[in-house]
């Protein structure tokens, strides 16, 4: 019997589903036949009793046959365990192919990915009931013909790089939603956020550019700026700095955490394996989980971008099932790998991995050396935007010596070497070669634990119930010292620390506020008497007649802003860039950068390559000039979002911050855009700002300058008044 089911493959993206669906509407104006298109859960639905699904399959492979319409199973691979269950042995693939191999069966068309395809081939006569459809990737040029035929439709002009930028960046950032589909969802992204930008006249195109590209991609993903942006620059002085305040004394550790984050940034990682692999060898408490935090953080943009296990729960062999789903078609939750179908950026941090089963690590086998997993039923889920971590105590205890002595010794000699021979018992050689960084954390000492007991402390005076009565708190350094010496245990590290401090500060804290209700402006003394914690409290000033007072926060300009007034800060803030724009004449350089683009497209453009150059390195600082405008709307949408937020004291402080940091950067770019935009040919340009009310010193400075540039033949035009 000749086959007359079709299975199209192509990458995801590539326009199966667009074919099929076109296919269908050639049928329908025809009149001849359509396509009906299932999904595997959509015929599960509302199915709970024995035989159910098989009555619903049953109709719509009856009403198919009489209507002669074709069935498109949408997840084709699903079929082939839907329905199963430990007394139901048959599932919707069974029953389809036994209609499809009727004289008078019907017809399938399903679509998958090379890969399922490649899973799907080991499956016995499958795939003798199909004709195999290889769809052929678009080359480039078709490619970037039909993006600009939909950026054209959508009132938007994007040159061939901006095309590029934003074809490089969907399949990186937005790997989820590749192919032509996730870069037209962009393209109407990037035309809702230019029009934020750029309000457009009548018949007037827009022309994003690759910053703005990258600036979509940003709002998108909620990744960090310099993450996505090819031209955004980090020091590594500055990285260190950064971790080394969130993480003592494990140097190594940051060292190849920072390794890691260059190569990525860079772009010189594998791509075909995870951005970075470690395992993390040490004892409890020494900042292993917390160093996986600060990189989802920094990396990410949100410690919350971080999956943790504890695969002390994972020792049985099946519990893998819990991991990547189940092989069957029990509904079973795939904690690893739902996630990052939806969210594939995330830091994914296995603890104690030393007592996970063997079929786990043979899933670690595959992630760090494929960069992805493949579940028992259904397409493989990449990792190649994650960072893999495990952590094992593995060989920690046998390498640390404790010093000479008695009690709870806090500086242990670690033996680093023998920590990693020690790996060798608990894992396979070829486990251990996968990953990129074998990392041992060392105990920490004496004064390291200080600074760990200082970091907690201040985290902890930061909770609410200390900032919203606006109550100072000052702990000795005895208090710290004492804390360091009866809560740390080099067994359970800093966890051990965090429960002594809760115990003997913020407990004794958490009394005095509930039994004594200090006022505004209270002082909680914490110190020593003799051998224990005591708490002691100065009063503030009270008058019960005087109204609550409402929080308030200093801002760097002198002024006092309250929770009620930052939306009219926020709004004259919107009308001063709305200034600058006319100020600074930015529609002008948006015109000027357009004219370069057009003359570059001349024939006779290179014949004088200075004015080419010329014309060039004008475009290119227009371009920044802009870009500086843009990025102070962005700033100021930032800073509306998060006021919408803030609710007591400590968050109108963090906001007054960054409120003040927005307004150095808005005073700069004002300086440099309202002096451009007046004068845009001008070879030099000096502002004069006073220091102090009165104007004798700016008038001598001034005519001090322009002396000077008389004597050396300038043309002076004075732009403003001093």
């Amino acid at each position: 019997m000749a086959k007359e089911s079709v299975l199209i493959v192509g990458e995801a993206g590539d326009g199966k589903t667009s074919l099929i669906a076109s296919v269908d509407k050639k049928l329908r104006k025809s009149k001849s036949r359509k396509i009906l298109s299932f999904s595997a859960n959509e015929i599960q639905a509302g199915c709970v009793y024995v035989g159910e699904w098989q009555s619903k399959l049953a109709v719509i492979l009856e009403e198919a046959r009489k209507e002669r319409a074709i069935l498109h199973l949408v997840d084709i691979w699903n079929f082939l365990s839907a329905g199963t269950a430990s007394n139901v042995k048959s599932s919707f693939w069974d029953m389809i192919q036994q209609d499809i191999k009727r004289a008078n069966g019907v017809q399938v068309i399903g679509e998958v990915t090379p890969e399922v395809l490649d899973q799907l081939s080991a499956l016995p006569n499958f795939l003798a009931d199909f004709h195999v459809i290889k769809m052929p990737r678009l080359d480039e040029p078709e490619y970037h013909k039909i993006l600009e035929q939909f950026a054209g439709r959508l009132g938007m002009k994007l040159e061939r790089t901006a095309l590029q930028k934003l074809n490089a960046l969907v399949g990186t950032f937005l790997p989820q939603a590749k192919g032509l589909p996730g870069a037209f969802r962009t393209l109407e992204a990037l035309k809702e956020d230019q029009k934020r930008e750029h309000p457009p006249g009548k018949d007037q195109v827009l022309t994003p550019t690759e910053s703005d590209v990258e600036a979509t991609i940003v709002r998108l993903t909620r990744l960090p700026e310099f993450v996505v942006s090819s031209t955004a620059r980090l020091k590594t002085s500055e990285l260190k700095r950064w971790f080394r305040q969130r993480i003592i004394g494990q140097e190594r550790a940051v060292d190849a955490v920072i390794e890691t984050i260059a190569l990525y940034k860079s772009g010189l990682n594998d791509p075909t394996k995870p951005i970075g692999s470690f395992l993390f060898v040490g004892p409890s408490g020494v900042g292993k989980t917390e160093l996986a935090k600060a990189l989802a953080e920094f990396l990410f943009g949100s410690a919350q971008k971080m999956l943790r296990f504890d695969l002390s729960e994972f020792a049985k062999y099946y519990s893998i099932d819990m991991l990547i789903g189940a092989p069957t078609g029990q509904k079973t939750k795939a904690r690893l790998l739902d996630p990052l179908r939806s969210d594939p950026f995330q830091v994914i941090l296995f603890d104690e991995v030393e007592k996970a089963s063997i079929s786990i690590h043979d899933v670690m086998l595959q992630l760090l050396d494929e960069g992805s997993v493949s579940p028992p039923n259904g397409a493989p889920v990449s990792f190649r935007q994650t960072i893999f971590i495990a952590t094992t105590n593995a060989g920690a205890q046998a390498a640390t010596k404790p010093t000479p002595g008695f009690g709870n010794p806090i500086d242990p000699e670690f033996d680093r070497d023998r920590a990693l021979r020690e790996l060798e018992t608990h894992f396979r050689p070829e486990l251990l070669n996968r990953f990129q960084h074998i990392v041992p954390f060392h105990p920490l000492t004496r004064d390291q634990i200080l600074l760990i007991a200082e970091l907690e402390l201040k985290r902890v005076l930061k909770r609410q119930g200390l900032v919203n009565r606006d109550i100072a708190v000052d702990v000795s350094k005895d208090v710290l010292k004492h804390v360091v010496q009866v809560g740390y245990d080099v067994r359970y590290g800093g966890r051990a620390l965090q429960r002594t401090i809760q115990k003997e500060i913020v407990l004794p804290i958490a009394i005095t506020l509930m039994e004594r209700g200090p006022s505004e402006g209270s002082i909680i003394q914490v110190y020593m008497r003799e051998d224990d914690v005591a708490v002691g409290l100065i009063r503030g000033p009270e008058d019960s007649t005087k109204p609550a007072k409402r929080p308030n926060a200093k801002a760097a300009s002198g002024s006092r802003l309250t929770i009620e007034t930052l939306p009219k800060t926020i709004e004259q803030k919107r009308e001063q860039i709305k200034d600058l724009r006319e100020q600074a004449e930015i529609n002008k350089m948006h015109a000027i950068i357009q004219d370069v683009d057009r003359e570059r497209e001349a024939p006779d453009f290179w014949d004088d390559a200075r004015r080419a150059s010329s014309r060039f390195a004008l475009q290119s600082r227009f371009q920044d000039y802009v870009q500086s405008y843009h990025r102070l709307r962005d700033d100021l949408q930032a800073l509306e979002a998060t006021a919408s937020g803030v609710s007591d004291k400590s968050g109108l402080q963090k906001w007054v911050r960054d409120f003040d940091r927005f307004e150095t950067r808005f005073r700069t770019v004002q300086r440099e855009l309202v002096a451009i935009g007046e004068a845009l040919d001008y070879p030099a340009l000096l502002s004069i700002t006073p220091l102090t009310p009165q104007s004798e010193n700016i008038e001598l400075l001034y005519k001090m300058y322009a002396d000077w540039a008389r004597r050396q033949n300038f043309e002076i035009d004075l732009l403003c008044a001093p």
